[in-house]
Formats: C-alpha cells, structure tokens, sequence
C-alpha cells in the first residue's frame, strides 16, 4: 500500500507540474488531488522539494533503462530531443521556478551516462587508454550539457533544435578524429 500510494503522490505531482509552475505547487495541492492527508505525504517525502528530486532522479533512471545502449551521437541527441519535446511542459514549469542547480545536476548526470554509453560502444574493440577516454566524454558530455542549458534558456524552442542537430556533425567529426589519432 505504501508503494502505491508514494506512486500516487509523484503521479498526482507530475500532473500538477504539467498545468502550472512548480513554485505555484503546494503540499495541500498535491494532497488535495491526491486523496491522501498532510501526515501521509510526509511519510514519503521531507518536503515538495524532496519530492522533486525523487521524481528528477526517477525519470532519469526510467530513461536510461531504455536505452542502455546508445551506438551513435545522432542516437544520443535523437532520444534526447524526443523526451524532452514529450515533457516540454512540464520540464519548463521545473526549470524555470526552481533553484537551477537541481535541474543542472540532472541534465549533466544524463548527459554524462549517454557520452559515457556511447564512447564506450564506438570504442569498444579499440584500444584507447582511459586518460583519452576521459577527456573526451568529459568534452562531449560538456557539449551536450551546453546544448540543454542554451536551449532550455530559449524555452525549447523547436526551431533551435533543428540548427542544433547539424551540429552534431561536428561533434561526429571531432569524435572520429579523436578515435582514430588516439587508438593504438
């Protein structure tokens, strides 16, 4: 019961975030939806917050799991895009009235697993020491994480996506290049 009842809290809460800002939602909001009293609700979470970080963490969790592996940079930025065209709303409604360094910590831990993910797939059956490996999905991953920052600063803005793609080129040039001079 406790299971699904923590289920129905994040639930009610992302549906919440879908129909206004996150600084706009209170605990007695999510209670109210939810069915369930203030006792309970702490039960689960310290505060709204708490809660947001689980439901963050969560959903990064759920995005890795489905795709454990990632084979190419135009994969990489593909499920990227998607997920984020599909939580839109609600990805605004977080980053825009929160302390930004939740969210920033998220987008960075997500797109360090997809570099890491995807350098260790290209590489797999070369020989590249680890220093070199490191340094580039340190520059890739810092890449990607600067892609999200600007176009979240741009509201998602569909348009940016697009120029943003014939970007990735270069990061496919740079990342062949790197491989190719660096494995023995």
């Amino acid at each position: 019961m406790a299971n699904f009842t923590k289920k129905a809290i994040k639930d009610t809460f992302i549906t919440l975030l879908k129909e206004k800002p996150f600084n706009q939602i209170t605990v007695k909001d999510i209670v109210d939806e939810c069915g369930v009293n203030r006792n309970t609700f702490y039960y689960h979470y310290e505060d709204i917050n708490d809660l947001l970080e689980n439901v963050i963490t969560e959903e990064t969790d759920i995005l890795i799991k489905n795709y454990p592996t990632i084979d190419s940079i135009d994969m990489a930025v593909e499920v990227a895009i998607k997920y984020v065209l599909e939580n839109k709303k609600t990805i605004l409604n977080i980053y825009n009235h929160i302390d930004k360094n939740i969210y920033e910590r998220f987008i960075m831990d997500t797109c360090e697993y997809t570099v890491r993910t995807l350098i260790n797939s290209i590489t797999k059956n070369m020989n590249i020491n680890e220093k070199d490996k490191k340094f580039l999905i340190s520059f890739i991953k810092c890449q990607f994480f600067g892609f999200c920052i600007d176009w979240l600063s741009r509201n998602l803005d569909e348009e940016y996506v697009k120029e943003y793609v014939t970007y990735t080129k270069i990061s496919k040039e740079i990342l062949l290049e790197f491989i190719s001079k660096h494995s023995n």
